[in-house]
C-alpha cells in the first residue's frame, strides 16, 4: 500500500525546499555592489507576484470548497442509505430532518456516540446468538426468534458497512482544511512581500537593491515548489483514505 500524503508532511518537505531558497538566494545577494533589478523591472515583478499569489490563493480556497461539497453530498447518500436499511440514519448530524439536540448537560456528539455503540453491541449480542444456536444443532424457530434474525445478518453487515463509511468521510471532510492551509497560506505570504515591496520600487528598494534581489529571485524560485506544492496537496486529497 502507497504511504498515504498527511499535511505535516508536506508542510515539512516544502517548508524545507523555501527555507534552503531562502538562504541561497540571501548568501548570493548579500555580496552584489550594484543593482539588478530598476525600478521599473521590480514593479513589474511584484504586480506579477502579487497576482499570482492571489490566483493561488483564490485556487486553494476552490478546491476547499469543492472536496467539501463532495464530501458532504457523499455523506448525505450514506445517512439515505442507512435509512433506507432502517439503521441509525435518525442519527446523522446536520439536515432539515435532524432531530433537536439533546440536553445542554450531554453533548451532542457524546449521544450519538453511545447510541451507535449500543446498536452495534445490540447487533452483535443478535449474531453470536444466532452463531450457538446454529452449532447446537436446534430446529427452526419461528418468526422473530434469533433463528430467523440470521436472515437480517447481510443488512446488518451493510449497515455496519454504511456507518464505516460515513465515520470515515467525515474525518475525510475536516481534514480538508488542514491540507489545503499550507499553499492557501503560501499564497498569502507571496501576497503580502508583493503588496509591501511594490510602493518603494522606486526609491527604498534602489537603495537596498540587496534586499530587493534576495526577494525577486527566491520567490521567483520558489513558485516552482509553490507549483508542486499544490498538485500534491490536490494529490493527497483525492487519494485520501
Amino acid at each position: 500500500m502507497a504511504m498515504q500524503l498527511r499535511p505535516r508532511t508536506l508542510a515539512g518537505g516544502f517548508g524545507a525546499f523555501f527555507l534552503v531558497m531562502a538562504f541561497g538566494t540571501w548568501y548570493f545577494t548579500s555580496s552584489l555592489t550594484t543593482p539588478w533589478y530598476g525600478p521599473d523591472l521590480s514593479r513589474w515583478v511584484y504586480m506579477a507576484y502579487l497576482v499570482a499569489g492571489t490566483i493561488l490563493l483564490a485556487a486553494s480556497g476552490a478546491v476547499a470548497v469543492m472536496r467539501s461539497q463532495f464530501l458532504d453530498r457523499r455523506i448525505i447518500e450514506l445517512n439515505e442509505q442507512i435509512e433506507a436499511l432502517g439503521g441509525v440514519g435518525s442519527l446523522s448530524l446536520g439536515g432539515d430532518d435532524a432531530l433537536p439536540p439533546p440536553l445542554p448537560e450531554e453533548p451532542v456528539r457524546d449521544h450519538v456516540d453511545r447510541d451507535i455503540d449500543d446498536l452495534l453491541e445490540s447487533l452483535s449480542e443478535m449474531e453470536t446468538t444466532v452463531v450457538q444456536a446454529a452449532e447446537a444443532g436446534e430446529p427452526d424457530a419461528p418468526a422473530g426468534s434469533p433463528a430467523a434474525v440470521a436472515e437480517a445478518s447481510p443488512a446488518v453487515a451493510a449497515s455496519r458497512d454504511l456507518i464505516t463509511k460515513r465515520e470515515r468521510a467525515r474525518r475525510m471532510r475536516n481534514a480538508v482544511p488542514r491540507y489545503l492551509a499550507g499553499p492557501a497560506i503560501g499564497g498569502i505570504l507571496v501576497m503580502a512581500v508583493a503588496g509591501a515591496m511594490l510602493p518603494g520600487s522606486d526609491g527604498m528598494l534602489q537603495s537596498y537593491y540587496n534586499l530587493n534581489t534576495a526577494l525577486i529571485l527566491g520567490i521567483g524560485y520558489s513558485w516552482a515548489g509553490l507549483g508542486a506544492y499544490f498538485a500534491a496537496t490536490v494529490y493527497a486529497l483525492l487519494k485520501q483514505r
